[in-house]
Parts: structure tokens; sequence; C-alpha cells
């Protein structure tokens, strides 16, 4: 198995994690990179992979740097499932209609005031490619599994942060995957607490500490602490390098783990783990 980091990588936007085997190639989250213009241009660069090759995307949340990507996937030609939870859907169905007026009003700003290099400036999608998006969406429900083939399988956790806002926790044949996505204190008003998988052999986990709508150190810390062992490999994501370096120092000295920091457009081989026992893979695959 094959992860590779296509985004939130040395900056706080642009979640994509490119998973590829078993059969399948799913990106995890299809994020728009936002904020300094350099930051934007990274969103106008082509897709690194073929989007007709990919099988599925999985949404964490409805955030722009989770799913504003998603209409540029449509309109290179992606037309496989985007899974998400249904409250996520809802927000979507917002949130790329209005990320796609508002690229379409900028643009027209650019072209008026020659503030863009190309000639014409153009969006990077249309309201269109936002519609052709929703109708791919596929929601789920937390804690339902969900199959991609015979050899793995995901379900969505809640991760608290924003309505319906989820973990990914996917089962390749006995070896667990998990990304946090975005997660946000436990006594939050209106939003369910977020809930750890049991067990993870690979952990992607986002950060953004600093923010009052994430997760501060300790809340992360309890989270990662209530799995049953530490995961094989950690990589810790979705932050400027000084915010996740604190965060993988906080992670090594509370409970010990070995962290990894990956690099823009890394990939990383990711071996089978199978858990000793089928009582404990059972255990594991009902907590998945």
């Amino acid at each position: 198995m094959k992860l590779t980091f296509l985004g939130a990588t040395e900056t706080v936007t642009g979640s994509r994690y490119l998973l590829e085997g078993a059969g399948l190639r799913i990106l995890i989250d299809s994020g728009f990179f936002e904020g300094a213009e350099n930051r934007r241009a990274r969103s106008c660069k082509p897709f690194p992979t073929a989007v007709d090759s990919l099988d599925a995307v999985i949404l964490t949340h409805a955030h722009i740097d989770h799913s504003g990507y998603l209409p540029a996937l449509v309109r290179e030609g992606y037309r496989g499932p985007v899974y998400c939870t249904p409250g996520t859907a809802d927000l979507c169905g917002i949130m790329l209609d209005d990320n796609a007026t508002f690229s379409k009003e900028e643009t027209g700003f650019a072209c008026r005031h020659g503030d863009s290099k190309q000639r014409p400036a153009l969006p990077l999608y249309a309201p269109d490619d936002a519609q052709r998006a929703l109708q791919l969406l596929r929601p789920h429900e937390f804690d339902t599994p969900i199959a991609l083939n015979d050899a793995m399988c995901f379900r969505f956790l809640p991760a608290g942060h924003i309505l319906s806002a989820a973990s990914v926790v996917l089962c390749w044949r006995q070896t667990i995957l998990a990304f946090s996505g975005d997660l946000r204190r436990p006594q939050a008003s209106l939003i369910r607490a977020p809930s750890a998988p049991i067990h993870a052999d690979y952990l992607v986990v986002e950060s953004i500490p600093s923010l009052s709508v994430h997760a501060d150190y300790s809340d992360t810390l309890s989270w990662l602490g209530s799995m049953t062992d530490a995961p094989a490999r950690t990589f810790i994501t979705h932050g400027e390098p000084s915010a996740v370096n604190a965060l993988r120092r906080q992670i090594t000295e509370t409970l010990g783990w070995c962290c990894e920091v990956p690099a823009p457009q890394q990939s990383v081989e990711l071996e089978e783990r199978p858990i000793a026992g089928r009582a404990a893979l059972q255990v594991h695959l009902d907590a998945v």
C-alpha cells in the first residue's frame, strides 16, 4: 500500500491524501489551497495523477480546505463516488457553490484590474462543476461499514470540529489505517464528541492547535491516548511547520510515539500488518 501526501504539508490547507493498493486508488479529502497567492496557485496546477484512475474520494468534512478541490476533479473528468456523512453532504451543497461563485467574482476582478498572470484569467471551476460534484456525493452515517472491494472497507467516526465532521478509518485486509481529519474539543455543544479508533496501524493526524475550533494539544493527546497501542507509523500534517513540529514533540514526549512530518508530494510504503489471532482481528474489524 502506498500513501502520497498531495497537500496539507508545510501548510494549514489543501488536505489531499492518495492511497493506492488492494486494487484501488482512493483520495482522502480533496482540499483547496487557501491563503496567500502562492498557496492558491497550487490549486490551479493539474492534479498530479489521472483523475479518471481514481476509484473513490472520501471526505472528512465540508470545509473548503478539505472539499473545495472536488469540482476541479469533476472538471478534469472524475465521475466516481464521493463518500461523506449526511451533514457534510448538506454543507458541501452550500460551500462548493459559494466557493465557485467567489472564484468567478475574484477572477473577474483580476481581469478588470490586470492582476492576473493569465490572459484572460479563468476560474478554477464554474458553478456547474460544483453542481456536478454534488451529484457524486454518497452520504453514509457514522459507524456504518462501507465496502470498497473485497480487500478494503471503511467507516466514519465522529471528529467534532463542525457539523458531521468525521475521521476516516479503513480496514485493508487485517491492517487498520486512520485519518483523523480536523478534531475539535470534546465538550463542544451540539456536535458529537470526537471518537478515536481502538487501534490504528497507520495514522495521519491533522493539527491546528492555535485555532479555537480545533482541538488543542491536550485534547489531541487525549484522543490519541485512547487507542490501545501506538501505531506503527504516525504522520502529522495540516499545520505550519512550527505548529506541526510542536505537536510532534508533545506526542513523542507524552506518549512515546515516533512521529513523522511528511514533505510535500512525499510517498511512503505501508506494509500489511496482520493481527495475531482471529478473535483479536474481529475486535478491530468491529472498531473500524
